[in-house]
């Protein structure tokens, strides 16, 4: 198999999981709550990152762990903001929303950063926000 059929793959394989998350995870809260649900995806995201990336932890150091607990915090923080939107919504609706990050990851970019977008990134903002 070559490389470009490869990433292909694995991006639509990516696309598919991310998207039946949100029904899976409405199918899930009948069974536990919210932050228990974010509990067993971080053990579990946790335990295989150490298994693929095992020879890399004993270069781990405070630093690294600092910044770690800070985007740790962030993703935490969005984390639980998705996994109760798509409680109290639909599952499509729960997607649709946290797919808009499509549309605002380039705009704050520009926003905080002053840098003018490429073509290419304001054509593919357009065609997410038509979308």
């Amino acid at each position: 198999m070559n490389k470009a059929l490869k990433s292909k793959l694995l991006l639509i394989s990516v696309a598919l999981v991310w998207g039946s998350s949100y029904m899976l995870s409405k199918l899930a809260f009948d069974y536990t709550g919210a932050l228990t649900m974010i509990a067993y995806r971080f053990i579990s995201a946790t335990i295989l990152t150490s298994i693929f990336f095992y020879k890399k932890l004993p270069e781990i150091n405070f630093r690294i762990i600092k910044k770690g607990f800070f985007m740790g915090i962030f993703l935490f923080l969005a984390m639980v903001l998705s996994t109760y939107g798509v409680k109290y919504t639909t599952a499509s609706n729960a997607g649709f929303l946290s797919c808009l990050n499509v549309i605002i990851v380039p705009v704050v970019y520009y926003l905080l950063f002053k840098k003018k977008l490429k073509k290419k990134e304001i054509f593919g903002t357009i065609i997410s926000f038509v979308g």
